[in-house]
């Protein structure tokens, strides 16, 4: 009868080691499916950084050659500050 009970015992604890294993296999599933949404994600960061860095840089080349053209068409220069700085600005609604 105690060998039953003890059975038992074991496999129930088995039971529950195997639900406990499937739970991990889960989380571990939901990790690194995590890890490579936020990996994509950290290389379009990059790229976009790379673009607006890109952006800017041209923006500074060109920026003597526009506030010279505005000044020969009689238009005041509409910005205050470096103009890479006023684009950026966020807009607020």
């Amino acid at each position: 009868m105690q060998l039953y009970e003890d059975r038992d015992a074991v496999q129930q604890s088995v039971n529950e080691k195997q639900l406990r294993l499937e739970s991990i296999t889960v989380q571990k599933y939901e990790i690194e499916s995590e890890r490579d949404r936020l990996e994509l994600l950290e290389k379009s960061i990059i790229k976009q950084n790379r673009l607006y860095l890109n952006a800017a840089k041209n923006i500074e080349r060109i920026t003597p050659d526009l506030k010279e053209l505005t000044r020969k068409a009689g238009i005041p220069w509409p910005f205050t500050h470096n103009l890479v700085d006023e684009l950026s600005k966020e807009i607020k609604p």
